[in-house]
């Protein structure tokens, strides 16, 4: 046998006489009442056996526990998990290291740190025993300061800059640490496999620190094993996803908020080094595989971390999308976030202070659930709760689960690579304008309806969803898996314009972009339709159809966009331009109310009084401006009047006519025309220069009627 033949036959032996060793670990994690034991398998001829730019779901699953195990740790005290589950591996304690004493008044460091641990021990491979070095790098625990410098993005220059400043300080206090670590136990780096692994803080710190050890060349970047889990973003570098960071596996459930922040759109631009990959959801997977299959599995691993079911966003990356649509239309710039009307960094530093306090890295959890009990704000969550009827506990527990660390190990050990991951990503239609509009089924049912502009939050069918945002627009999301139809339609006598978008997301939530926004003309007797779902991720537009007559008709009536006629309570100030103030109140429906309207002259106070009844009707013209036309009968008595008790008394017909427009959310400013009758030997005294002013020519009709033309404005509520 020759020299080549004896080294290839020698690796294949050891190669396989590793595989044979390999077994599965109980490792351990927290749980509800107890340590909880997650079985995954370990294998050693991973690291020696798979480059690290390429994807190994056993070194993954492993992290994801250990990744967990590090918020249970206080350091090398007796029953530590990160201890125990180092030994599971054959770490021995003297090769462990802890790094959980942190002192953030320290004056170098100050916020800008994390725990972490070190451990070591030596591997079999085919080029001999070499030293696999594990780095696990806690995320943030409960206590202001470290989720303060989450907040610090550049709180110096407090611009945006390549990277995140928070998280590159503590990236750079761990380097510091590893460094010493190899010195101290005489490792040599370049002949070594190192595994990094975090959850969210630790996570970002792990992303930035696999930056720093690529550019040391101090590890063979093949043989560093960098996973990630819901790591926020990191930097602004253009280049990060270049393949020479592939060995930085970012794992991301596309239904945590977490994982998008900072945010990357617009004048935003952050996102992680490496390469990223999302868990399925209900949005891009079958519903009945979802619930009956994908559910049960995950909860044998997830309820005994947590006492409790996984409770997932039926909606996907709905939410993440909404919070990160709303952040840039409040902040459109690092620059912005940091000062401006809206800057939400000190407001948010000052609630984490408030609710943490500074230098605390922990919190006695009974006295606090104790404390929180009692409060104000508790005992309105529960109400709420009941009337939602268990609604705001699901989304307390969503909130916690799309982000938490039991959500992760229970993914990743429940499902198969191949099960695991998705690439179907995501997209939602924006919609800008007065309309009313709603999202069907392919099998015509009603799942999401919004009428005059306004969500009608009791006809969702999830996992559809609307919701408002700023500057007047409302988000639609709907499965990427499915197909619907979107009809739209105005009560609008006149077009009126609508703006739509399509924007589209990958699998983890980060926006791809945007179509060219359209500009619908909607009005009563027309209506438009066009496919969302598959299709607009597909192609990334919508393709608007017209529809007229019956089959218009037909599409309103069976979706319910008929112009709503429900009972309302509308109260109103005015004031005339000849000084004439008064109040009134508009109760029936918009197609026909009645109205009474009170007021008087501030010339002439105390000198008449007066009100007016009668009724009108209302339709919409275009947009926002509607139309109202009253007829009224103003009864006025003249106080006085002392020389003729008969014309105390004076009935005066009138017309109102007047165009509204809504602003803020429910007030409307109107401007009115009102044309009073003067009738010689009738009502004229009401006309008299003492009552009112006569600032408008009359205009006569007959040689004894005149109209007394008068213009209005005010405001309705």
């Amino acid at each position: 046998m020759d020299r080549r033949s004896f080294v290839c036959f020698a690796g294949l032996f050891i190669f396989f006489t590793v595989r044979v060793s390999a077994r599965p670990v109980p490792l351990l994690v927290s749980g509800a009442d107890a340590p909880v034991q997650v079985e995954t398998e370990w294998e050693e001829s991973w690291f020696s056996t798979v480059s690290a730019y390429t994807y190994d779901h056993g070194i993954a699953r492993v992290a994801s526990v250990f990744a967990q195990a590090s918020y249970a740790d206080k350091g090398p005290a007796d029953g530590s998990l990160l201890l125990t589950d180092y030994g599971l591996l054959g770490m021995r304690p003297e090769d462990v290291e802890f790094h959980y004493d942190i002192d953030y008044t320290d004056s170098m460091w100050g916020n800008d740190q994390c725990a972490f641990s070190i451990a070591s021990r030596e591997i079999p491979t085919a080029a001999g025993r070499q030293t696999l070095v594990f780095l696990v790098i806690r995320g943030t625990p409960v206590g202001a300061n470290e989720w303060l410098s989450n907040l610090n993005i550049n709180d110096g220059d407090k611009m945006a800059d390549i990277v995140h400043k928070g998280f590159v300080r503590a990236a750079n206090q761990v380097h510091t640490a590893l460094i010493s670590y190899l010195l101290r136990h005489k490792i040599d780096p370049t002949d070594s496999y190192l595994l990094v692994t975090g959850h969210s803080r630790g996570g970002a710190v792990s992303n930035l620190l696999g930056r720093l050890l690529l550019e040391d060349q101090f590890f063979k970047s093949e043989h560093m094993f960098i996973y990630t889990f819901a790591s926020p973003n990191v930097t602004t570098d253009e280049h990060a996803g270049d393949d020479v960071y592939g060995f930085i596996w970012n794992i991301i459930n596309a239904e945590d908020i977490v994982s998008t922040v900072p945010i990357n759109r617009d004048a935003w631009k952050y996102r992680k080094y490496g390469r990223c990959r999302s868990f399925f959801n209900c949005t891009n997977t079958d519903d009945a595989y979802f619930k009956e299959q994908c559910m049960p599995r995950l909860n044998r691993l997830f309820v005994p971390q947590m006492g409790r079911e996984y409770h997932p966003f039926m909606t996907g990356p709905f939410v993440p999308i909404l919070v990160t649509t709303v952040i840039n239309n409040l902040n459109s710039s690092v620059e912005r976030f940091y000062s401006g009307r809206y800057a939400l960094h000190d407001r948010a530093a000052s609630l984490l202070v408030k609710a943490f306090g500074e230098n605390k890295d922990s919190f006695d959890e009974s006295e606090d659930a104790a404390d929180s009990q009692k409060s104000l704000g508790s005992r309105i969550l529960s109400w709420l709760d009941r009337r939602t009827n268990g609604g705001v506990e699901y989304v307390t527990h969503a909130l916690y689960d799309m982000h938490g660390g039991p959500t992760y190990v229970s993914f990743m050990n429940a499902f198969s690579e191949a099960e695991l991951f998705t690439e179907i990503g995501y997209s939602t239609i924006v919609v800008n304008g007065n309309e009313e509009l709603a999202v069907m089924d392919k099998s015509g049912n009603r799942l999401c309806r919004i009428l005059d502009g306004r969500v009608q939050y009791g006809d969702f069918t999830m996992p559809v969803i609307a919701c408002p945002a700023l500057g007047g627009n409302i988000i639609i999301g709907f499965p990427s898996n499915l197909e619907f139809d979107l009809v739209m339609t105005n009560e609008t006598l006149l077009p009126t314009g609508s703006w739509v978008t399509v924007e589209r997301f990958d699998s983890c939530g980060v926006y791809i972009g945007s179509s060219q926004k359209r500009k619908l003309y909607l009005h009563r007797s027309m209506v438009y339709m066009f496919g969302i779902g598959g299709i607009t991720l597909r192609t990334g537009d919508i393709q608007p159809e017209k529809l007229y007559g019956k089959t218009a008709s037909e599409l309103v009536r069976q979706n319910g966009l008929a112009p709503q006629w429900s009972f309302r309570i509308e109260p109103e100030v005015n004031m005339n331009i000849d000084l004439h103030a008064g109040m009134g109140l508009h109760v029936g429906l918009p197609v026909v109310y009645a109205t009474l309207l009170t007021g008087n002259g501030l010339a002439g106070l105390g000198k008449s009084v007066e009100f007016s009844l009668g009724g009108g009707t209302q339709q919409s013209i275009i947009g926002p401006v509607r139309f109202d036309a009253e007829l009224l009968a103003k009864f006025l008595w003249i106080l006085d009047k002392n020389d003729d008790d008969d014309r105390r008394f004076n009935l005066v017909p009138m017309l109102r006519t007047s165009l509204s427009v809504r602003f803020l959310r429910t007030m409307r400013l109107f401007i009115a025309g009102l044309c009073e009758m003067n009738i010689e030997g009738f009502n004229e005294d009401a006309f008299d220069s003492y009552i009112r002013r006569k600032t408008m020519r009359q205009i006569s009709l007959s040689s004894s009627v005149r109209v007394v033309p008068s213009i209005q404005f005010g405001l309705r509520f």
